[in-house]
């Protein structure tokens, strides 16, 4: 029996207890043990018809991982007596994004940084484009928030701009300084340009190299 079960067992049975101590007694005292079992009886059907059930879930962070196109290709050009600086952007219709998916919502900061290689030709030995002729700029500075939650405290790195930036040397892409992240989780990223300086009598033929994306 619950609690309000025990009360109204009570209030009977002082009800009978009294009424066979006399008629005047019982007159007198009847009355109230028989208010308290409806009041008991009452409470005991409206907390009957109410019961919650408590639902927890919880949710873990998971980590900090980076993404960036698997290839570019700026295209082809005649050989000449002078340098020829070419561009192109990333595509944004095969959103080619240099992004950061930070699925760990932590408090801790992180670092994204890039850095190029020279382009090697494939074939004439010693024949290179220096990492120093390779640029990035982006159209403006806005980081796009491809899925999730808009982070205001992720930023790109300060030589990341309209201007034409070398990344012969690390430069910062992202940046997120340790301070209360609220937990917020997203993917981010830029989709930039490319510019390479290619120089006065290379070889024809093709060469290579890379962008290295690391984070920190």
């Amino acid at each position: 029996m619950n609690k309000f079960g025990k009360l109204a067992a009570v209030s009977a049975l002082s009800v009978m207890t009294l009424t066979t101590m006399g008629q005047v007694m019982a007159v007198s005292v009847a009355e109230e043990p028989q208010v308290q079992l409806l009041q008991a009886n009452a409470v005991d059907a409206s907390d009957a018809g109410a019961k919650e059930t408590e639902v927890k879930v919880k949710v873990t962070g998971k980590s900090v991982t980076i993404e960036a196109p698997s290839n570019f290709d700026l295209g082809a050009f005649t050989a000449s007596d002078e340098d020829v600086t070419v561009e192109k952007q990333f595509s944004e219709e095969q959103e080619e994004y240099f992004q950061v998916n930070d699925l760990l919502g932590d408090d801790e900061g992180f670092y994204v940084t890039l850095q190029a290689t020279s382009l090697v030709h494939a074939t004439a030995e010693g024949v290179e484009i220096p990492a120093e002729n390779i640029y990035i700029k982006v159209n403006n500075r806005d980081i796009t928030t491809i899925a999730g939650t808009e982070n205001p405290d992720l930023l790109l790195g300060e030589s990341i701009t309209t201007d034409y930036f070398t990344l012969a040397n690390p430069i910062t892409l992202f940046q997120r300084k340790t301070g209360e992240n609220f937990g917020r989780i997203g993917k981010y990223g830029i989709i930039p340009w490319l510019s390479v300086t290619i120089p006065a009598f290379t070889n024809p033929g093709e060469l290579y190299g890379k962008i290295n994306m690391t984070l920190l």
